[in-house]
């Protein structure tokens, strides 16, 4: 399922799997973000008119397990990992979480907050499977975190008979 990584509050970079012990095994939610159809009334005539198409903010699912090397070790982890996702994690404010993945073509980013899942579930002597983590992301992308650059060209001259105006779809 990819290499799942969080960018903590000292911009350590910290694997899921390796420094906090959670194998993702699915992750629901993280695809294509969900669209919302805006369209308005004909009023007297049945039907609507198609106005746009925006995207809303998500909330995805980080579902794996926990391991541990006995219970002890497996609530130690589990400490550690509260403690990357909390609220609190940070003093000076209420901080995203910085998410990585690398799975697809290139590295992905994305900032979320905590919204439930490690309230204590079904443990057994040394893991916690089907551990379910909810993030919310209030921009519902994910960023690559490289950049490209290109040469643009510029028109050398403008005249005054053009208007420019930018339409709400962005041309």
């Amino acid at each position: 399922m990819g290499i799942w990584k969080i960018i903590d509050v000292t911009g350590s970079t910290l694997d899921l799997s390796t420094n906090l012990a959670f194998t993702v095994e699915q992750a629901p939610g993280t695809g294509m973000a969900p669209v919302e159809i805006v369209s308005t009334d004909f009023g007297l005539l049945d039907g609507m008119i198609y106005q746009r198409t925006r995207t809303s903010d998500r909330v995805f699912t980080l579902v794996g397990t926990l391991h541990g090397s006995s219970v002890g070790d497996l609530h130690r982890k589990r400490s550690n990992l509260i403690d990357q996702v909390k609220p609190d994690r940070s003093a000076s404010a209420d901080l995203p979480i910085i998410f990585q993945y690398t799975g697809a073509s290139t590295t992905k980013q994305a900032s979320a907050f905590y919204q439930g899942g490690l309230e204590l579930g079904n443990v057994t002597a040394r893991f916690e499977p089907q551990l379910k983590m909810q993030f919310w992301q209030a921009n519902p992308y994910w960023e690559a975190t490289t950049s490209s650059s290109a040469t643009l060209t510029s028109q050398a001259s403008f005249g005054a008979s053009n208007i420019v105006q930018r339409a709400a779809c962005g041309a």
